[in-house]
């Protein structure tokens, strides 16, 4: 087998003969390979490996690109391509990104017979209004996609990305792009996660794939984020403390979200029968000051200082029955 290189204007093209004739052949990719500006790698086989080393670039000019049917496959933590990667026509593809020894595969499903381009970007991008509905940007990193394809996405994240420190529950994650003027949400669901061998997804790592396929071409960018939740103080007016299991303590929605709110009860006449400096558990069961006596069943009123800023944010009446 004679294995020839040769360059055609900026794409480094690999042909594998046997005799006279060309036959298809496995390409693997073994060490690390540095494409300088406007240099291209284009894999025209259907296969190409990824077993050890990183495709590195410090140009956007550069690029690796998949011609035809050409597949990436093997692409993990150890070996992926850090320039901006293309693909010509592939219904299917996994684009094999990664960054300072990250694997954040985005992959395609369903695609239409167009060119796209992807380059993942480490860290928030500079364009951050957001649509309503997203209450972050989760700063960790996105993609910068060009091209017109049409297809259903699926975005991936790793421990790295933090997660758990910007989300309480994995439901609340959004799938987000950029459209020019700001990012918006489309809609996506969480699936098996592809980048460790199709377990469950999980706050370390996992993958988020859009509910239907996307006209890519009226986005600039994708990125994921979070879902602007309801965080207000819902306050329970009432309190029946009678060990049944149900509003046997006083709740107050939403107040874990304000370590160091003041909370004061106090009965009908103006006297503090409740006090909490902080910290509220939802744990009052209506009696004296937090004592073991009972408070009389009768209406009570309290007053709420969420910031401990001095300044009363709710007040009402709560009533105990037992």
């Amino acid at each position: 087998m004679i294995t020839i290189f040769r360059i055609l204007d900026r794409f480094l093209i690999v042909i594998f003969f046997a005799g006279a004739n060309i036959v298809s052949a496995q390409m693997g990719f073994h060490g690390n390979l540095y494409l300088s500006a406007s240099q291209s790698l284009a894999i025209a086989d259907e296969s190409f490996y990824f077993f050890e080393g990183v495709i590195q670039s410090e140009s956007d000019t550069a690029a690796l690109v998949f011609l035809g049917t050409a597949q990436a496959l093997n692409a993990s933590q150890q070996s992926h391509s850090q320039a901006k990667t293309q693909i010509t026509a592939q219904e299917n593809f996994s684009f094999p990104l990664g960054q300072q020894g990250r694997y954040l595969p985005l992959g395609l499903q369903q695609g239409s017979a167009a060119a796209l381009a992807v380059q993942l970007r480490l860290g928030p991008p500079n364009f951050q209004t957001l649509d309503s509905p997203i209450e972050q940007l989760i700063p960790s990193h996105y993609w910068e996609i060009q091209g017109d394809k049409i297809a259903q996405v699926q975005l991936t994240w790793d421990q790295d990305t933090g997660l758990d420190n910007a989300l309480e529950d994995l439901a609340d994650l959004l799938f987000l792009g950029f459209n020019g003027n700001e990012w918006e949400v489309i809609p996506a669901h969480i699936t098996d996660n592809i980048i460790s061998n199709n377990g469950p997804s999980s706050f370390t790592s996992g993958m988020l794939v859009s509910d239907n396929r996307i006209d890519l071409g009226l986005y600039e960018a994708l990125a994921l984020g979070s879902r602007r939740r309801n965080t207000a103080l819902q306050v329970s007016q009432a309190i029946t403390p009678n060990g049944d299991g149900l509003n046997d303590v006083w709740f107050i929605d939403n107040i874990e979200r304000y370590p160091n709110a003041k909370i004061w009860v106090y009965s009908r006449w103006g006297k503090e029968v409740f006090h909490s400096a902080g910290n509220y558990h939802n744990q009052w069961n209506a009696t004296h000051n937090n004592n073991t006596k009972p408070l009389p069943e009768a209406p009570y009123f309290y007053r709420i200082d969420q910031d401990n800023d001095g300044s009363i944010d709710l007040e009402g009446w709560l009533y105990i029955t037992r």
